[in-house]
């Protein structure tokens, strides 16, 4: 089954799994790395790399980012040039990761469900607007 992570800074991934798990139930394989304050980039590796590789069963690894350029990010982009097996999004939000979770990750189609998960992404923004 295809793996997530959920990383960002601070608690915000937390809160998106819990908010996700009110409409999905508990998501299988599906692991959190909070970059908490007083975390070097250094350890942040090891915390974002031993999360990938609990979740990581030879299907690959979605990793969903909050920030382009922020710490989560930018550590996430470097483990995919050292070969790590993942796909990483930024700008995440609880339609992406909804659209994962109901996903078929079993079928072993990274790119489709990432790609479906883009999309999503972008759909759940939108604006309320009169005439």
């Amino acid at each position: 089954m295809i793996g997530i992570v959920i990383a960002s800074h601070g608690e915000f991934c937390v809160g998106l799994k819990g908010t996700t798990e009110m409409f999905t139930g508990e998501i299988e394989n599906c692991e959190v790395a909070p970059l908490r304050p007083g975390v070097s980039a250094e350890e942040y590796d090891e915390i974002l790399e031993a999360a990938i590789d609990k979740v990581d069963d030879g299907n690959g690894v979605i990793v969903l980012t909050d920030l382009k350029g922020g710490t989560p990010y930018n550590r996430s982009a470097g483990l995919v040039f050292k070969g790590k097996n993942i796909k990483v999004a930024t700008g995440m939000n609880l339609p992406m990761l909804m659209s994962i979770v109901f996903d078929d990750r079993s079928n072993g189609k990274i790119d489709e469900i990432f790609d479906n998960a883009l999309n999503e992404a972008g759909n759940g923004i939108d604006q309320i607007a009169i005439g």
